[in-house]
């Protein structure tokens, strides 16, 4: 699991039961935490949704940061702007953009999604979800029409 290292603004002082040690005044001390949110890369797809089309599904591909691993997604933790969650299947891994970054390709409920979404040229989109024990988010703007 990747760890973000914090450093104080301030050295640290020790005491040792009788004074505070002078070399201290330049001691640093590092703490080490798990990183617990992580900004993803999401691809939604068609880039403009219609609420004329008749299509069942809106498809969205996930791209992680590197030390994670879209096979340990935990695609029923996976929810659109929070509320839609993505289909328990069809979901799959694969590199959609032919970019070396692996991505893992949910479905979400095209009517759910178009009933949700604002009317707008540039509607955000939020994606998020869990890989392991760290939550990860990422945005992508669609066009929308009602």
């Amino acid at each position: 699991m990747p760890y973000r290292t914090i450093q104080p603004i301030h050295g640290g002082r020790a005491f040792d039961g009788d004074r505070y040690g002078a070399w201290m005044d330049m001691a640093t001390f590092s703490v080490h935490l798990p990183v617990t949110n992580i900004t993803g890369t999401i691809n939604f797809d068609p880039d403009t949704l219609n609420q004329k089309s008749k299509g069942k599904w809106v498809t969205v591909y996930i791209e992680l940061p590197t030390g994670y691993n879209v096979a340990n997604i935990i695609v029923s933790s996976i929810r659109l702007n929070g509320t839609i969650p993505a289909e328990p299947w069809p979901y799959s891994s694969g590199d959609s953009d032919h970019d070396g970054i692996p991505d893992l390709m949910v479905k979400f409920k095209r009517a759910d999604v178009i009933n949700l979404l604002p009317n707008g040229n540039n509607v955000q989109v939020i994606v998020t979800g869990t890989v392991g024990t760290t939550t990860f988010e990422g945005v992508d703007f669609v066009r929308v029409i009602h």
